[in-house]
């Protein structure tokens, strides 16, 4: 038996172990992705493709992908206005709100927003961007719903405070998974449309607002 015998079966069941895909040849592991292996050459992904297979998988991704951004985002503009609605509903007296407090709860909101902007760009950068968006979003809902029991001022700026931290992800984010998951000329209509709920949203207030008076 000759030594290459010996290293042929070791390295192969090495392989089939191996949880963890091998880039193609050519392409270093840290510039690879889950996605590139399942190709053996970079040339591969440049393989012409069958146009109406391809309008079936992006409706496929379309269904999937896009209405779960549009409902997030249009919950995260929807907490933009809810200190203005609590305004007409009586937070100003509810929390004996003095001078310019009023102005402050709205933006300290920002103020957290751009506090974590930069560490929560480079942290979809290195975790899972569906996991820490998962996260974020769960913490962006809990720290709005404890704004409802705030019983001060401060109780209420350091609410809105946080939940601005946890809204920063929002549209970085977005568009990090609108680019994981379309190409360069796919990506502008798709990032319109989930922009869109903002208007929607902004649409459905107003009526509202109107059907209450």
């Amino acid at each position: 038996m000759t030594k290459s015998d010996d290293i042929g079966p070791a390295s192969a069941v090495h392989h089939e172990c191996s949880s963890t895909p091998l880039p193609p040849k050519g392409v270093a592991p840290r510039d690879a992705d889950v996605a590139l292996a399942l190709f053996d050459s970079p040339e591969q992904i440049h393989e012409p493709l069958d146009p109406l297979e391809e309008r079936r998988l992006v409706w496929k991704i379309d269904f999937m992908i896009l209405p779960y951004l549009a409902v997030c985002y249009a919950f995260f503009y929807i907490d933009k206005t809810t200190l203005s609605y609590a305004a007409i509903f009586g937070i100003r007296e509810d929390l004996d709100l003095q001078g310019s407090d009023y102005s402050w709860l709205s933006s300290v909101f920002y103020f957290g927003f751009l506090f974590w902007a930069f560490p929560t760009n480079f942290l979809m950068q290195r975790l899972p961007i569906g996991k820490y968006l998962g996260v974020n979003i769960f913490f962006w809902g809990f720290f709005l719903m404890l704004q409802a029991a705030a019983k001060s001022f401060g109780q209420l700026l350091a609410l809105r405070f946080l939940a601005g931290a946890a809204e920063a992800c929002s549209d970085p984010s977005f568009m990090l998974i609108t680019s994981m998951w379309y190409t360069r000329k796919q990506q502008p209509v798709r990032m319109g449309l989930w922009y869109t709920a903002n208007g929607f949203v902004l649409q459905r207030c107003g009526i509202n607002s109107i059907h209450r008076k």
